[in-house]
């Protein structure tokens, strides 16, 4: 069985997040990133995409897949970590995620 994927979207502060593409039965990582390039302004109020795998239940235990080049910071790869320790690094790193988002 092939992995499915979709895109994880953290708010800017870190406290909330939401998947998107599930529907779309992304075979790969890039495909993730393809429908992330394209989508807009639609996630004004999440702005920090990850890539996860497809599961019928998104826990905050569940391990990131990928992530965007810009978000490696001070050594720090968020590649495999929890959904929920990425999102207290966002919440503990404001200044840096206010500045690679500006």
């Amino acid at each position: 069985m092939s992995n499915k994927y979709m895109a994880l979207l953290i708010s800017n502060d870190g406290k909330e997040f939401v998947t998107d593409f599930s529907e779309f039965h992304c075979n790969s990582i890039n495909d993730v990133w393809e429908y992330i390039a394209n989508f807009g302004s639609k996630w004004y109020f999440y702005p920090i995409p990850f890539v996860i795998k497809a599961n019928a239940f998104t826990g905050t235990n569940q391990r990131i897949i990928d992530i965007p080049d810009n978000m490696i910071h001070d050594g720090f790869d968020m590649r495999n970590k929890s959904i929920k320790s990425v999102m207290q690094w966002i919440q503990d790193n404001q200044p840096y995620i206010n500045m690679i988002l500006s």
